[in-house]
C-alpha cells in the first residue's frame, strides 16, 4: 500500500453467503478517536492501522485495530453476537462459529496486489463517525480562508478522517477548509491540499 502511495483501500471478501466490504486504513488516528476503547483482555500497543468490516447489503459493521507487524486480536467482545447472526444466514446455523478460523480465512483472502483494490472516498466507508455535514460525503474542493475567517475544528476533524492527518495539518497551517457535497454528480477527485503560493 505505502509503496503505491495508498493509505486507505477497499476490497471485498466473501465467506459462505456473507459478503464483506473491507476497508484498511494505515493512518487510523482520526478514526480511533471516535471508537470506544477495545474490550480486549490484554494491553495492546498503539494501533498502526484499522480494518473496517461492513456487510454488503446489510447494516452490520465491526472494526479491528491492526498493530505494528500487521497483526490483530481475534477477540470480538460485543461484536461476536452480531457477526454470528450474519454468518448464520449462510445456512451454517448448526455450527458453532470458529472465530480463529473465520479470521484465518480472511487473512488468506486479503489481496496482495493493489490492482484488485481501489482508493476509497468518504462515502465508501462502512462506518462513519458523526461529523460536520454528515450527509455531505462527496469531496467538492478546498477553500482558502481569508482572515479574519478561520477553518473550524469540526471541518479539520472531517478532513483528518477522509484525507488523513497530513492533510489536516496542512489545512490547519494554511487556513484551508474542505468543502463537501451530497450530490455525487458534483464530486471531484480527492487531491492533496493546495501548496501555498510563493511570495
Amino acid at each position: 500500500m505505502e509503496k503505491a502511495g495508498e493509505r486507505r483501500v477497499r476490497f471485498t471478501w466473501t465467506t459462505g453467503a456473507a459478503k464483506f466490504s473491507v476497508v484498511f486504513i494505515i493512518d487510523p488516528g482520526p478514526f480511533l478517536k471516535h471508537l470506544p476503547a477495545p474490550a480486549t483482555p490484554k494491553e495492546r500497543p498503539e494501533p498502526a492501522g484499522l480494518l473496517m468490516f461492513g456487510i454488503v447489503g446489510g447494516g452490520s459493521v465491526f472494526t479491528k485495530s491492526v498493530y505494528p507487524g500487521f497483526w490483530f486480536d481475534t477477540y470480538m467482545g460485543t461484536d461476536l453476537e452480531r457477526l454470528t447472526d450474519v454468518l448464520r444466514k449462510d445456512g451454517n446455523s448448526g455450527h458453532k462459529l470458529d472465530i480463529n478460523g473465520f479470521f484465518a480465512d480472511f487473512v488468506a483472502g486479503i489481496p496482495t496486489n493493489l490492482a484488485h483494490v481501489r482508493p476509497i472516498q468518504w462515502h465508501d466507508l462502512p462506518w462513519k463517525p458523526d461529523v460536520e455535514d454528515a450527509d455531505k460525503t462527496y469531496f467538492l474542493r478546498y477553500r482558502l480562508n481569508q482572515l479574519p475567517f478561520r477553518v473550524t475544528a469540526k471541518n479539520l476533524e472531517k478532513t483528518a478522517l477522509l484525507a488523513g492527518e497530513l492533510a489536516e495539518a496542512i489545512c490547519a497551517e494554511l487556513n484551508i477548509s474542505t468543502c463537501w457535497t451530497a450530490d455525487p454528480a458534483q464530486a471531484k477527485p480527492l487531491t492533496a491540499p493546495p501548496a501555498p503560493m510563493p511570495i
